[in-house]
Protein backbone atom coordinates (compact mmCIF):
# COMPACT_ATOMS: atom_id res chain seq x y z
CA UNK A 1 0.00 0.00 0.00
CA UNK A 2 1.11 3.65 -0.29
CA UNK A 3 2.66 4.46 3.00
CA UNK A 4 4.37 7.32 4.36
CA UNK A 5 8.28 6.88 4.16
CA UNK A 6 11.25 9.43 5.15
CA UNK A 7 10.24 12.38 2.54
CA UNK A 8 6.96 13.53 2.84
CA UNK A 9 5.31 17.25 1.91
CA UNK A 10 5.40 19.39 4.98
CA UNK A 11 1.69 20.97 3.31
CA UNK A 12 0.80 24.72 4.52
CA UNK A 13 -2.82 26.28 4.77
CA UNK A 14 -1.66 29.90 5.18
CA UNK A 15 -2.62 30.52 1.82
CA UNK A 16 -6.08 29.95 2.63
CA UNK A 17 -6.34 33.39 4.89
CA UNK A 18 -8.93 35.35 4.23
CA UNK A 19 -7.85 38.84 5.27
CA UNK A 20 -4.71 39.26 3.33
CA UNK A 21 -4.03 42.50 4.94
CA UNK A 22 -3.78 40.77 8.52
CA UNK A 23 -1.10 38.17 7.12
CA UNK A 24 2.61 38.39 8.15
CA UNK A 25 4.11 38.03 5.33
CA UNK A 26 7.64 37.73 6.69
CA UNK A 27 6.95 34.25 8.01
CA UNK A 28 7.65 31.43 5.91
CA UNK A 29 3.84 30.64 6.47
CA UNK A 30 3.42 33.33 3.95
CA UNK A 31 5.70 32.14 1.59
CA UNK A 32 3.79 29.33 0.50
CA UNK A 33 2.57 27.48 -3.08
CA UNK A 34 -0.99 26.71 -3.70
CA UNK A 35 -1.23 23.18 -3.00
CA UNK A 36 -4.29 21.17 -3.88
CA UNK A 37 -5.07 18.29 -2.74
CA UNK A 38 -6.97 15.40 -4.40
CA UNK A 39 -8.26 12.18 -3.19
CA UNK A 40 -7.30 9.03 -5.45
CA UNK A 41 -10.31 7.49 -6.37
CA UNK A 42 -11.34 3.98 -4.46
CA UNK A 43 -12.89 2.40 -7.13
CA UNK A 44 -13.46 3.32 -10.99
CA UNK A 45 -15.02 1.23 -14.29
CA UNK A 46 -12.35 -0.58 -15.81
CA UNK A 47 -10.27 1.64 -18.47
CA UNK A 48 -11.64 1.05 -22.25
CA UNK A 49 -9.29 -1.03 -24.81
CA UNK A 50 -6.60 1.42 -26.35
CA UNK A 51 -3.89 -0.21 -28.38
CA UNK A 52 -2.47 -3.48 -29.91
CA UNK A 53 -3.01 -7.03 -27.68
CA UNK A 54 0.07 -8.66 -27.31
CA UNK A 55 0.38 -12.24 -26.13
CA UNK A 56 2.70 -15.06 -25.20
CA UNK A 57 2.50 -18.61 -23.66
CA UNK A 58 4.67 -18.68 -20.93
CA UNK A 59 5.38 -21.76 -18.74
CA UNK A 60 6.18 -23.36 -15.22
CA UNK A 61 10.29 -22.09 -16.68
CA UNK A 62 8.86 -18.65 -16.51
CA UNK A 63 9.23 -15.90 -19.04
CA UNK A 64 8.73 -12.50 -20.33
CA UNK A 65 6.87 -10.26 -22.20
CA UNK A 66 6.74 -7.10 -22.92
CA UNK A 67 3.65 -4.40 -24.15
CA UNK A 68 2.91 -3.27 -27.35
CA UNK A 69 4.33 0.07 -26.58
CA UNK A 70 7.81 -0.81 -24.78
CA UNK A 71 6.65 0.60 -21.89
CA UNK A 72 5.68 -2.22 -19.58
CA UNK A 73 7.27 -5.65 -18.87
CA UNK A 74 6.34 -8.67 -17.17
CA UNK A 75 8.85 -11.17 -15.85
CA UNK A 76 7.49 -14.44 -14.55
CA UNK A 77 10.04 -16.22 -12.67
CA UNK A 78 10.68 -20.06 -12.56
CA UNK A 79 8.03 -21.83 -10.65
CA UNK A 80 5.48 -18.62 -10.90
CA UNK A 81 3.28 -20.49 -12.95
CA UNK A 82 2.13 -24.60 -12.46
CA UNK A 83 1.03 -24.72 -15.99
CA UNK A 84 1.72 -23.05 -19.15
CA UNK A 85 -0.71 -20.05 -19.75
CA UNK A 86 -1.57 -17.31 -22.39
CA UNK A 87 -0.11 -14.07 -20.70
CA UNK A 88 -2.01 -11.17 -22.12
CA UNK A 89 -0.69 -6.99 -21.92
CA UNK A 90 -3.76 -4.42 -23.33
CA UNK A 91 -3.66 -1.00 -23.07
CA UNK A 92 -6.39 0.88 -21.86
CA UNK A 93 -7.16 4.14 -20.80
CA UNK A 94 -5.80 5.74 -17.93
CA UNK A 95 -8.29 6.59 -15.40
CA UNK A 96 -6.41 7.91 -12.13
CA UNK A 97 -5.98 11.24 -11.88
CA UNK A 98 -1.99 12.20 -12.31
CA UNK A 99 -1.96 9.50 -14.41
CA UNK A 100 0.92 8.71 -17.33
CA UNK A 101 0.27 7.73 -20.04
CA UNK A 102 -2.37 4.58 -20.96
CA UNK A 103 -3.22 1.68 -18.24
CA UNK A 104 -2.69 -1.73 -18.52
CA UNK A 105 -4.55 -4.65 -18.66
CA UNK A 106 -3.02 -7.90 -17.53
CA UNK A 107 -4.67 -11.13 -18.43
CA UNK A 108 -5.89 -13.70 -17.45
CA UNK A 109 -7.39 -11.65 -15.13
CA UNK A 110 -7.41 -12.86 -11.10
CA UNK A 111 -4.45 -14.79 -12.12
CA UNK A 112 -1.95 -15.69 -8.74
CA UNK A 113 1.25 -16.20 -9.17
CA UNK A 114 3.24 -18.82 -6.63
CA UNK A 115 5.82 -16.15 -6.84
CA UNK A 116 6.06 -12.77 -7.33
CA UNK A 117 5.80 -11.49 -10.89
CA UNK A 118 8.21 -8.52 -11.21
CA UNK A 119 6.36 -5.59 -13.48
CA UNK A 120 9.00 -2.94 -15.01
CA UNK A 121 7.44 0.39 -15.95
CA UNK A 122 9.02 2.89 -18.44
CA UNK A 123 9.02 6.24 -18.22
CA UNK A 124 9.73 8.95 -20.16
CA UNK A 125 12.38 11.81 -20.76
CA UNK A 126 9.24 14.10 -20.55
CA UNK A 127 6.89 12.30 -17.35
CA UNK A 128 10.24 12.79 -15.68
CA UNK A 129 10.65 16.60 -16.11
CA UNK A 130 6.84 16.68 -14.73
CA UNK A 131 7.17 14.49 -12.21
CA UNK A 132 10.60 13.04 -10.41
CA UNK A 133 11.12 9.21 -10.53
CA UNK A 134 11.02 8.95 -7.15
CA UNK A 135 7.34 10.62 -6.55
CA UNK A 136 5.96 7.80 -9.19
CA UNK A 137 3.04 5.44 -7.55
CA UNK A 138 1.94 2.08 -9.12
CA UNK A 139 -1.47 1.81 -8.82
CA UNK A 140 -3.69 -1.58 -9.33
CA UNK A 141 -6.77 -2.55 -10.30
CA UNK A 142 -8.78 -5.86 -9.79
CA UNK A 143 -11.94 -7.04 -11.83
CA UNK A 144 -14.40 -5.51 -9.55
CA UNK A 145 -12.69 -1.80 -10.92
CA UNK A 146 -11.10 -1.24 -6.52
CA UNK A 147 -7.99 0.43 -6.87
CA UNK A 148 -4.89 -0.28 -4.51
CA UNK A 149 -1.93 2.00 -4.47
CA UNK A 150 1.91 1.02 -3.89
CA UNK A 151 5.17 2.74 -3.83
CA UNK A 152 7.72 1.26 -6.22
CA UNK A 153 10.48 -0.96 -5.02
CA UNK A 154 12.92 0.66 -7.21
CA UNK A 155 14.26 3.19 -9.89
CA UNK A 156 16.90 3.50 -12.29
CA UNK A 157 17.49 6.75 -13.62
CA UNK A 158 19.47 5.71 -16.45
CA UNK A 159 17.25 3.50 -18.08
CA UNK A 160 14.16 5.38 -16.78
CA UNK A 161 12.81 2.26 -15.24
CA UNK A 162 10.24 1.85 -12.32
CA UNK A 163 10.35 -1.59 -10.93
CA UNK A 164 8.20 -3.42 -8.34
CA UNK A 165 6.45 -6.97 -8.05
CA UNK A 166 2.49 -8.07 -8.31
CA UNK A 167 1.56 -11.19 -6.94
CA UNK A 168 -1.53 -11.48 -9.17
CA UNK A 169 -3.14 -10.24 -12.54
CA UNK A 170 -5.35 -6.95 -12.80
CA UNK A 171 -5.28 -3.72 -14.55
CA UNK A 172 -1.85 -1.28 -13.55
CA UNK A 173 -1.57 2.15 -13.98
CA UNK A 174 1.70 4.65 -13.23
CA UNK A 175 1.07 8.00 -11.76
CA UNK A 176 2.77 11.11 -10.25
CA UNK A 177 2.14 11.72 -6.51
CA UNK A 178 2.78 15.38 -7.06
CA UNK A 179 2.70 17.60 -10.32
CA UNK A 180 2.87 20.91 -11.22
CA UNK A 181 -1.04 21.93 -12.62
CA UNK A 182 -1.80 21.96 -15.57
CA UNK A 183 0.29 19.60 -16.59
CA UNK A 184 -0.52 20.96 -20.66
CA UNK A 185 -1.98 23.97 -22.13
CA UNK A 186 -2.20 25.87 -25.07
CA UNK A 187 -1.87 29.57 -24.78
CA UNK A 188 -2.22 32.41 -27.50
CA UNK A 189 1.03 35.15 -27.44
CA UNK A 190 0.83 37.27 -24.36
CA UNK A 191 -1.76 35.12 -22.43
CA UNK A 192 -1.66 34.18 -18.55
CA UNK A 193 -2.34 31.31 -16.67
CA UNK A 194 -2.17 30.32 -13.35
CA UNK A 195 -0.26 27.00 -11.94
CA UNK A 196 -0.52 25.44 -8.87
CA UNK A 197 0.85 22.30 -6.84
CA UNK A 198 -1.31 19.34 -7.46
CA UNK A 199 -0.79 16.04 -4.92
CA UNK A 200 -2.92 12.63 -4.49
CA UNK A 201 -3.91 11.00 -1.66
CA UNK A 202 -5.01 7.30 -1.14
CA UNK A 203 -8.69 7.04 -0.24
CA UNK A 204 -9.30 6.76 3.60
CA UNK A 205 -8.98 3.34 5.12
CA UNK A 206 -11.84 1.46 6.36
CA UNK A 207 -10.84 1.96 10.36
CA UNK A 208 -10.39 5.87 9.30
CA UNK A 209 -12.58 9.23 9.42
CA UNK A 210 -13.92 10.38 6.02
CA UNK A 211 -12.02 13.58 6.48
CA UNK A 212 -8.83 11.93 7.65
CA UNK A 213 -6.46 11.59 4.56
CA UNK A 214 -3.39 9.90 4.81
CA UNK A 215 -0.09 11.30 3.88
CA UNK A 216 1.81 11.01 0.72
CA UNK A 217 4.97 8.52 0.72
CA UNK A 218 7.34 11.23 -0.49
CA UNK A 219 7.76 14.39 -1.51
CA UNK A 220 9.76 18.39 -1.62
CA UNK A 221 9.00 20.93 1.18
CA UNK A 222 6.69 23.57 -0.13
CA UNK A 223 7.42 25.58 2.56
CA UNK A 224 8.74 29.34 1.96
CA UNK A 225 8.11 27.78 -1.71
CA UNK A 226 8.03 31.57 -2.72
CA UNK A 227 11.18 32.65 -1.16
CA UNK A 228 13.63 29.70 -1.49
CA UNK A 229 12.10 27.80 -4.75
CA UNK A 230 12.41 28.60 -7.82
CA UNK A 231 10.27 29.56 -10.44
CA UNK A 232 11.21 29.70 -13.99
CA UNK A 233 9.89 29.73 -17.98
CA UNK A 234 12.39 29.23 -21.20
CA UNK A 235 10.76 32.02 -22.88
CA UNK A 236 7.88 33.82 -20.73
CA UNK A 237 7.69 34.66 -17.26
CA UNK A 238 6.42 34.01 -13.85
CA UNK A 239 4.93 36.46 -11.56
CA UNK A 240 4.10 35.64 -7.99
CA UNK A 241 1.41 37.46 -5.97
CA UNK A 242 -0.70 36.84 -2.25
CA UNK A 243 -4.07 38.35 -2.82
CA UNK A 244 -5.33 36.39 -0.62
CA UNK A 245 -3.38 32.98 -1.90
CA UNK A 246 -0.24 32.66 -3.25
CA UNK A 247 -0.43 32.14 -7.02
CA UNK A 248 1.95 31.74 -9.38
CA UNK A 249 1.25 32.80 -12.89
CA UNK A 250 2.76 32.50 -15.79
CA UNK A 251 2.80 34.93 -19.00
CA UNK A 252 3.49 33.88 -22.13
CA UNK A 253 6.26 35.75 -24.30
CA UNK A 254 4.80 38.38 -27.09
CA UNK A 255 6.83 37.20 -29.97
CA UNK A 256 7.05 33.53 -31.23
CA UNK A 257 9.73 31.44 -30.07
CA UNK A 258 11.44 28.70 -31.86
CA UNK A 259 9.40 25.20 -31.88
CA UNK A 260 6.63 27.16 -30.90
CA UNK A 261 6.39 25.74 -27.08
CA UNK A 262 8.01 27.28 -23.73
CA UNK A 263 8.28 25.31 -20.60
CA UNK A 264 7.61 26.40 -16.90
CA UNK A 265 9.68 24.35 -14.04
CA UNK A 266 9.31 25.07 -10.45
CA UNK A 267 12.29 23.41 -7.99
CA UNK A 268 11.73 23.13 -4.66
CA UNK A 269 13.45 21.66 -1.55
CA UNK A 270 13.34 18.04 -0.37
CA UNK A 271 13.02 17.51 3.57
CA UNK A 272 13.25 14.99 5.80
CA UNK A 273 11.84 13.83 9.05
CA UNK A 274 14.58 13.26 11.51
CA UNK A 275 14.60 12.28 15.33
CA UNK A 276 16.60 14.62 16.90
CA UNK A 277 17.46 14.17 20.21
CA UNK A 278 17.53 17.41 22.85
CA UNK A 279 17.51 17.73 26.46
CA UNK A 280 15.07 19.44 28.34
CA UNK A 281 14.28 20.15 32.13
CA UNK A 282 10.74 19.37 32.87
CA UNK A 283 10.02 20.85 36.77
CA UNK A 284 12.92 20.30 39.37
CA UNK A 285 13.67 16.88 38.05
CA UNK A 286 17.24 16.09 35.99
CA UNK A 287 17.63 17.41 32.54
CA UNK A 288 15.77 14.35 30.37
CA UNK A 289 16.71 14.15 26.55
CA UNK A 290 13.38 13.67 24.88
CA UNK A 291 13.51 12.43 20.90
CA UNK A 292 11.49 15.40 18.83
CA UNK A 293 10.98 15.18 14.92
CA UNK A 294 11.60 17.91 12.89
CA UNK A 295 12.10 18.84 9.41
CA UNK A 296 15.79 18.86 8.19
CA UNK A 297 16.80 20.05 4.48
CA UNK A 298 18.34 17.25 2.85
CA UNK A 299 20.16 19.33 -0.16
CA UNK A 300 18.18 17.58 -2.69
CA UNK A 301 15.99 19.24 -4.65
CA UNK A 302 12.54 18.22 -6.89
CA UNK A 303 11.47 19.81 -9.80
CA UNK A 304 8.47 19.77 -11.67
CA UNK A 305 8.00 21.14 -14.84
CA UNK A 306 4.59 21.88 -17.34
CA UNK A 307 4.46 22.11 -20.82
CA UNK A 308 2.95 25.49 -22.98
CA UNK A 309 1.82 25.09 -26.73
CA UNK A 310 1.64 28.51 -27.89
CA UNK A 311 -0.26 29.44 -30.65
CA UNK A 312 -0.82 32.96 -32.25
CA UNK A 313 -4.00 34.52 -33.27
CA UNK A 314 -4.53 36.79 -36.26
CA UNK A 315 -7.10 39.43 -37.32
CA UNK A 316 -7.77 38.85 -41.03
CA UNK A 317 -9.27 41.62 -42.90
CA UNK A 318 -11.34 40.76 -46.16
CA UNK A 319 -12.01 43.23 -48.58
CA UNK A 320 -14.24 42.76 -51.86
CA UNK A 321 -13.69 45.37 -54.52
CA UNK A 322 -15.72 44.88 -57.65
CA UNK A 323 -17.04 47.13 -60.25
CA UNK A 324 -20.74 46.54 -61.87
CA UNK A 325 -21.69 47.52 -64.97
CA UNK A 326 -17.94 48.41 -66.26
CA UNK A 327 -19.20 50.40 -69.24
CA UNK A 328 -21.14 52.66 -66.43
CA UNK A 329 -18.29 53.03 -63.97
CA UNK A 330 -19.70 51.64 -61.07
CA UNK A 331 -17.58 50.55 -58.55
CA UNK A 332 -18.81 48.28 -54.69
CA UNK A 333 -16.51 47.24 -51.65
CA UNK A 334 -17.53 44.88 -49.17
CA UNK A 335 -15.71 43.77 -46.01
CA UNK A 336 -15.55 41.09 -43.54
CA UNK A 337 -13.34 40.06 -40.68
CA UNK A 338 -12.96 37.49 -38.17
CA UNK A 339 -10.05 36.09 -35.90
CA UNK A 340 -8.18 33.22 -36.24
CA UNK A 341 -6.12 31.14 -33.45
CA UNK A 342 -3.70 28.94 -36.05
CA UNK A 343 -2.55 26.19 -33.86
CA UNK A 344 0.43 23.78 -35.24
CA UNK A 345 0.52 20.08 -35.33
CA UNK A 346 1.39 17.99 -32.21
CA UNK A 347 3.88 15.75 -33.31
CA UNK A 348 4.02 14.01 -29.59
CA UNK A 349 -0.38 13.50 -29.60
CA UNK A 350 -0.20 13.00 -33.10
CA UNK A 351 -2.86 16.28 -33.31
CA UNK A 352 -3.31 17.79 -36.26
CA UNK A 353 -3.17 21.15 -37.05
CA UNK A 354 -6.21 23.22 -35.87
CA UNK A 355 -7.30 26.61 -36.86
CA UNK A 356 -10.02 28.15 -34.09
CA UNK A 357 -12.14 30.98 -36.20
CA UNK A 358 -13.95 33.63 -34.15
CA UNK A 359 -15.29 37.57 -33.64
CA UNK A 360 -16.11 37.19 -37.39
CA UNK A 361 -17.45 40.22 -38.44
CA UNK A 362 -19.83 41.38 -41.52
CA UNK A 363 -20.28 45.08 -42.84
CA UNK A 364 -22.78 46.60 -45.01
CA UNK A 365 -21.53 47.00 -48.84
CA UNK A 366 -20.46 50.38 -49.66
CA UNK A 367 -20.79 52.04 -52.87
CA UNK A 368 -17.44 54.09 -53.37
CA UNK A 369 -18.38 54.85 -57.02
CA UNK A 370 -21.70 55.61 -58.25
CA UNK A 371 -20.94 55.59 -62.30
CA UNK A 372 -21.94 57.83 -65.24
CA UNK A 373 -24.80 57.79 -67.15
CA UNK A 374 -25.11 55.76 -70.60
CA UNK A 375 -27.68 56.15 -72.89
CA UNK A 376 -30.19 58.02 -70.91
CA UNK A 377 -29.62 55.62 -67.50
CA UNK A 378 -27.62 56.84 -64.76
CA UNK A 379 -27.52 53.85 -62.73
CA UNK A 380 -28.35 54.03 -59.22
CA UNK A 381 -27.54 51.00 -56.61
CA UNK A 382 -28.64 50.74 -52.81
CA UNK A 383 -27.14 48.59 -50.25
CA UNK A 384 -29.36 45.93 -48.75
CA UNK A 385 -28.80 46.64 -44.79
CA UNK A 386 -27.47 43.57 -42.87
CA UNK A 387 -26.41 41.36 -46.25
CA UNK A 388 -22.33 40.75 -47.07
CA UNK A 389 -21.24 39.23 -49.81
CA UNK A 390 -18.28 37.57 -48.24
CA UNK A 391 -19.04 34.03 -47.30
CA UNK A 392 -17.53 33.71 -43.98
CA UNK A 393 -18.42 31.35 -41.21
CA UNK A 394 -16.50 29.28 -38.31
CA UNK A 395 -16.22 25.99 -40.43
CA UNK A 396 -13.31 25.84 -43.39
CA UNK A 397 -11.65 23.36 -44.86
CA UNK A 398 -8.76 22.12 -46.62
CA UNK A 399 -6.25 22.89 -44.24
CA UNK A 400 -2.86 23.10 -44.76
CA UNK A 401 0.39 23.64 -42.57
CA UNK A 402 3.47 23.01 -43.87
CA UNK A 403 6.32 21.45 -41.45
CA UNK A 404 8.36 25.24 -41.73
CA UNK A 405 8.84 28.03 -38.96
CA UNK A 406 7.32 30.51 -39.40
CA UNK A 407 3.85 28.54 -40.39
CA UNK A 408 2.37 28.62 -43.65
CA UNK A 409 -1.52 28.51 -43.00
CA UNK A 410 -3.77 28.02 -45.54
CA UNK A 411 -7.19 27.13 -45.66
CA UNK A 412 -10.78 28.10 -47.58
CA UNK A 413 -14.16 28.59 -46.39
CA UNK A 414 -16.64 26.52 -48.36
CA UNK A 415 -19.21 27.44 -51.04
CA UNK A 416 -22.13 29.82 -49.82
CA UNK A 417 -25.67 27.15 -50.24
CA UNK A 418 -27.08 29.94 -52.20
CA UNK A 419 -27.00 33.07 -54.24
CA UNK A 420 -28.29 36.14 -51.93
CA UNK A 421 -28.94 39.57 -53.01
CA UNK A 422 -26.54 42.39 -51.56
CA UNK A 423 -27.47 45.42 -54.17
CA UNK A 424 -30.78 46.98 -55.48
CA UNK A 425 -30.26 49.13 -58.49
CA UNK A 426 -32.22 51.11 -60.92
CA UNK A 427 -32.01 53.78 -63.67
CA UNK A 428 -32.29 57.04 -61.47
CA UNK A 429 -36.01 58.03 -62.13
CA UNK A 430 -37.26 55.73 -64.87
CA UNK A 431 -36.79 52.25 -63.23
CA UNK A 432 -38.32 51.06 -60.10
CA UNK A 433 -35.29 48.89 -57.64
CA UNK A 434 -34.80 45.87 -58.66
CA UNK A 435 -32.73 43.22 -56.71
CA UNK A 436 -29.15 42.20 -58.40
CA UNK A 437 -28.79 38.36 -56.84
CA UNK A 438 -25.49 37.06 -57.13
CA UNK A 439 -23.49 33.86 -55.16
CA UNK A 440 -21.17 35.51 -51.96
CA UNK A 441 -17.54 35.24 -52.74
CA UNK A 442 -16.20 32.32 -50.55
CA UNK A 443 -12.48 33.18 -50.26
CA UNK A 444 -9.06 31.41 -49.46
CA UNK A 445 -7.14 32.47 -47.01
CA UNK A 446 -3.37 32.26 -46.92
CA UNK A 447 -0.66 34.11 -44.68
CA UNK A 448 2.82 33.63 -42.59
CA UNK A 449 1.85 33.07 -39.33
CA UNK A 450 5.00 35.39 -38.56
CA UNK A 451 3.58 37.69 -36.01
CA UNK A 452 4.05 40.26 -38.35
CA UNK A 453 1.43 42.63 -40.06
CA UNK A 454 0.74 41.31 -43.70
CA UNK A 455 -1.19 42.12 -46.92
CA UNK A 456 -2.11 39.53 -49.32
CA UNK A 457 -3.70 39.91 -52.85
CA UNK A 458 -5.82 37.51 -54.35
CA UNK A 459 -7.81 37.70 -57.18
CA UNK A 460 -10.67 39.66 -57.17
CA UNK A 461 -10.08 40.61 -53.38
CA UNK A 462 -7.26 41.83 -50.82
CA UNK A 463 -6.44 40.21 -47.44
CA UNK A 464 -5.03 42.21 -44.35
CA UNK A 465 -3.53 40.18 -41.37
CA UNK A 466 -2.37 41.93 -38.01
CA UNK A 467 -1.57 39.89 -35.09
CA UNK A 468 -3.28 40.02 -32.07
CA UNK A 469 -2.01 40.81 -28.85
Amino acid sequence: MLVLSTLFFSLDVCGQTEDPEETDTTSTAADSVEVRITQLPDSTAIGVTEGQLVSKAIGASGGKITSDDGRVELLVPAGALAKTTTISIQPIKNLVPNGNGQGYQFEPSGTRFVRPVEIIFHYSQKENETCPASLHFMAIQDKNGKWEYINYEDWDSTAKSLKGHITHFSAMVDGSEVELQPREVDLGLGQKCPFYLQTVVPPPLPDQGVDELPFLPGGPNVKSAMKDAIWSAKSGKVTKTWNPKVKATYTAPTSMPAGRKDEVNLTLNMMTLQDVVSSRRVGKVKPKDVSIQKLVPTGEYASFSSSINLYSSYRVVVTHTEEYRKEMGLVVTDKSSFDVAVMPPKEETKKPPLLSIYNIKRYTPQVVKQGHARAGCKLKVVPVPGTNSIYINSIYENLEMNGSDPQEVSFNFPEAPSEQVFFKFQCAGKTPLAPLSEMPLSPSIKFIANDQRQTVTMRGYSIEVTPIR
